[in-house]
């Protein structure tokens, strides 16, 4: 019964209302990263913006953190994009998805190192960040947990 009404919470997602992406963060690997703070923030947009900090946005940490995520290098993703953040009582889940574009032809082929930079609430604490793995676009969702990020773990993985 728990697991049926877990399911009917975490299905009912919506993307967060801030959101920041691109094509290119120059991170060559997959990267989840929890960002609480502005010096965090910094480092991050720096990281994502070829070491400048043009654009910085403002961002009050006493009411929300951040997640980010890049790609890795990979052909035809334009950005990473969050689809749900939903709330259980243990946990933030973060949605996301950085799959292929289904843009033009010459963008199906150019190698980027995708990213995103996504807004989320305080609590609960603890933020795990998932895609969906499933081959088939209107089938039943296949979650695949990516990272469980916590406040005090300031490592990416």
């Amino acid at each position: 019964m728990i697991s049926i009404l877990l399911a009917c919470v975490l299905s009912q997602s919506s993307p967060p209302a801030i959101q920041w992406g691109g094509a290119h963060s120059g991170v060559e690997r997959i990267r989840i990263q929890l960002v609480t703070d502005a010096e965090m923030l910094e480092d991050a947009w720096r990281l994502t913006h070829g070491d400048s900090i043009d654009g910085l946005p403002q961002v009050n940490f006493d009411r929300c953190r951040l997640v980010l995520a890049c790609r890795g290098r990979e052909t035809g993703v334009q950005r990473v994009a969050s689809t749900g953040v939903d709330h259980s009582g243990l946990e933030t889940v973060l949605t996301i998805d950085a799959s292929h574009s289904r843009e033009s032809r010459e963008q199906a082929t150019q190698e980027t190192t995708a990213w995103g930079l996504f807004m989320i609430p305080l609590a609960p604490e603890r933020v795990r960040v998932r895609r969906n793995a499933s081959e088939d676009p209107g089938g039943e969702p296949q979650w695949e947990t990516l990272a469980v990020l916590e406040p005090e773990d300031r490592r990416s993985r």
